[in-house]
Parts: structure tokens; sequence; C-alpha cells
């Protein structure tokens, strides 16, 4: 088939090695200075092809992966319409293009495993995209996308997502039901409503939903059987439901840079000793009291308080000998002399990093127990 037009754009050469191409812009040139059909596995340019992809690169049968990695002008604003001849190719990356879409012959990638379009103007994915039965990494990273197609339910393998810095307003529970999806990165979108019903089979291990607009989180995340790590920083949360703190798998909570207010307590919190958490950080939010749900959690190993409105420190804490770092800094605190005289009997507990730091609090800095063989590091 005849070329398509490249209109006023020069020919630019594309470079192969035996194994790979990794070659800065120039180089080989002229050892390769006209289109020949690559024959290799791999080819990866960093130099630049010109708007449109060279047309009898689509006579490399036996490609298997493909890199364009941009740097500067002119970059690859299309593909062409049969691009979907690359059958063999296993991974795709085309980073800081100028792609606004993708031809319908992409569903044609029957082995694609990887797809990278991050830095691409892309508006929408193609009905056939649900056809790419291999793919495991999506990375569309910075794009223009707002929707997923209907066909997206069908990538049974599809591993792990990541769609930050887009359009999104909405994420639908379909496309949490993935059998093998396990990473999901949904940061700085405009998302404001999350689903609330999963399937007890949903195989999520982490979750990152940063840099959204959030104002609560479903309490059906803390019976996620799978879920290790929830980040949901720097949204408008304001209540946070107790349920979340129950799971049986998450190890690490961020809901730091929120409006949080309050944690609920559900009726059967005292049932919550044998919760996996190990990490939680509440940094910069609006909590008036250190939250009692805390203190019935046996694995608890590191809280971050940072910033909040907690004027007192529960004495309870010193009970709990998993709990290695606390830290309460710029805290209106207001019993700080009385909780630093739990230090005396220090040598029985485990506690290694505090920190009641607030350049507004005044106590006696006297009551410290340096002596004590567990305290590492203490910010006052």
């Amino acid at each position: 088939m005849p070329p398509e037009s490249r209109g006023d754009l020069s020919p630019q050469p594309y470079f192969i090695d035996p194994i790979e191409m990794d070659f800065e812009e120039g180089e080989a040139y002229d050892a390769y200075p006209k289109y020949n059909p690559p024959e290799k596995v791999k080819l990866i340019t960093e130099g630049p092809l010109g708007e449109l992809l060279p047309y009898d690169l689509l006579d490399a049968v036996n490609l298997e992966i493909l890199e364009i990695i941009h740097d500067h002008e002119p970059r690859l604003k299309k593909l062409p319409h049969d691009f979907g001849r690359l059958k063999k190719l296993r991974e795709l990356v085309i980073f800081d293009g100028r792609l606004n879409e993708l031809p319908e012959s992409i569903g044609e990638l029957k082995h694609l495993e990887k797809l990278v379009l991050t830095l691409n103007p892309l508006k929408s994915l193609p009905d056939s995209f649900g056809q790419l039965e291999s793919l495991k990494t999506l990375e569309l990273i910075a794009t223009d996308l707002s929707a997923l197609p209907d066909t997206f339910v069908k990538l049974k393998n599809l591993e792990k997502i990541k769609l930050s810095d887009c359009k999104f307003e909405e994420f639908r529970t379909v496309h949490f039901e993935l059998p093998k999806l396990e990473w999901i990165q949904l940061g700085h979108n405009q998302i404001s409503d999350f689903p609330e019903n999963f399937s007890i089979e949903n195989n999520i291990r982490s979750l990152y939903l940063k840099y959204n607009k959030l104002t609560t989180i479903p309490q059906t995340l803390g019976y996620l059987p799978k879920l290790q790590y929830l980040v949901a920083s720097y949204n408008n949360i304001k209540i946070v439901p107790g349920e979340i703190f129950f799971s049986k798998s998450l190890e690490a909570i961020d809901l730091g840079i929120n409006n949080i207010k309050e944690i609920t307590l559900p009726p059967n919190y005292q049932n919550i000793e044998n919760t996996t958490i190990k990490s939680i950080s509440l940094i910069s939010n609006q909590l008036r009291e250190f939250p009692p749900i805390l203190l019935q959690m046996n694995n608890l190993e590191n809280v971050n308080l940072t910033d909040n409105k907690i004027r007192h420190l529960p004495d309870e804490i010193m009970d709990y000998d998993n709990i290695k770092t606390i830290e309460v800094y710029n805290n209106p605190v207001e019993n700080v002399d009385g909780f630093l005289k739990i230090f005396k009997p220090l040598e029985l507990g485990t506690i290694k990093n505090i920190d009641i730091s607030d350049k507004d609090t005044e106590y006696d800095r006297s009551l410290i127990c340096y002596e004590s063989d567990y305290v590492n590091q203490m910010y006052i």
C-alpha cells in the first residue's frame, strides 16, 4: 500500500540495532539513511520521526517493542489507520506526543501487554480497545480522557491502570471489577463521587485517589479482601467511616490534607483488634481529638496526626506495644506535661519516635526522660 502523505514534512530516519535501538538523536544516521523495514524485535527512538509514523514501519511484522520518546518538535500526531498490522507488538510506548486519537485497528494487537501513551492529548479511546485481550499495563497519564469506552470491561487480563492527570469526574464500579486488576492510579482528576458497591471477589491491592474532589469515601472499601494501600490525600473528605479501619488486608492509609472532622464509629468497633493496618496518616485535617478507634488497633505501628486541632493526648497510647512512631506536630496539645511523665516507665514500652512539638505550646522540658533505651527520636 502507498504511504500516507506527509505533506511538507521531510522523511525522518529510524535506527535499528540487532537487539535493540537506543540512540540519541542523529546517531547512526549514516548507517541507516533510508527506510529499511526492521526485522528485529525492538525499536526505540528518542529522535523525531515526524508528525506521521513512517508508513513502511508497518512492514516490520516481527516488531515486538516500539518506543517513541519525544524531547522536541516535531511530535507524532497520528498513527496509520492500519497500525494493527504490527500483530506481534507486545509493548507500545509513545511518550509526550501529539496523539489525540487511536485508530480502530489498535484492537488487532492481540499480543499487546503494555500500552503507555502518557502526555498525549487523547480525548477518547476507540470501541475496539476492548479487544486488547492480552493487555496487562495501561498508562494514560496526563491525557484529556474523561471517560472509558463500554468495551473496557472486556480487558480481562488488565492488572495495572494509571489514569492520573486526566479529566475524569467519575469512575464506574464496573471498571473495578476486572478479574485481574490490582493497581489503580486516579490521582489529579475531578472525581467527586466514588462507587460504593464492590464485589467481594475484587482483587484491587493499591488504590490511589489523591488530588480529586472527594467529600467521602465508601465504607465498603474496608471490606475489599485484598486492598493493601489506600491513598486519598488532597481531597475534601469530611467524615471517614470507621468500617475502613476494619480491613483484614489494608496495611497503609493516607487521608492527609482533607477536611476530616471525625471518624465515625460503627456499632461493632470493639472487634477491631485484629485489623492489619500498620500505618495511618491524617495530617492537615480538622480533628479535635485523638481518634479513639486508633487505640483499638493492635497492629498499628505509625500514626501521623500533624497539623490538626488535637488538645488532649490519651494516656492509653502507652499501652500499645506495637506503636513505634507518633507525630502530633503543630497541634494545640494542652496536656503535654502530663503526657511526658508517662515516659518514666518507658522501658516497658516500644515507642521509638514521638513528635509533640508545637511552637505555641509551653511545658516543662525537664520532665523528659532522655535515659530511655527505646525512644530514638522526640520532637518537642
